[in-house]
């Protein structure tokens, strides 16, 4: 059907065209902030325990364990562990590591009033 050459020659092409399409995929997994294992964003100041149950009592900023559920509703999967407490823009905000639904190991922020992912 195909000479020798034609048929190395449409091996190369084929080759090359999956080459490509590897590296721009892991490209795409690889720059997603949220994806990114060694990612942990400066979160500003960073409360200790007793700052972020001042918080949480003075009504700033809800429980984890409160927020989970809406957290899990946006990207399946369960909290690994929570990496800290911090403030963005003024804000209270969890860093927390996540088991995704499909299995992913990833860093997120959660916005500490509304348990919205951040990122």
């Amino acid at each position: 059907m195909f000479s020798d050459g034609s048929a190395r020659s449409a091996i190369k092409a084929v080759m090359k065209s999956m080459f490509v399409l590897t590296a721009v995929v892991a490209a795409a997994l690889l720059t997603s902030p949220a994806q990114a294992q060694g990612w942990k964003p400066d979160l500003g100041q960073r409360l200790d325990g007793s700052q972020a149950r001042d918080a949480v009592q003075a009504g700033k900023m809800r429980r984890l364990d409160e927020l989970l559920p809406a957290i899990r509703d946006q990207l399946g999967g369960d909290l690994v562990k929570s990496e800290g407490v911090g403030e963005r823009n003024g804000r209270p905000v969890y860093l927390l590591r996540w088991r995704t639904g499909d299995g992913r190991l990833v860093f997120i922020e959660v916005d500490g009033e509304t348990g919205r992912v951040l990122g």
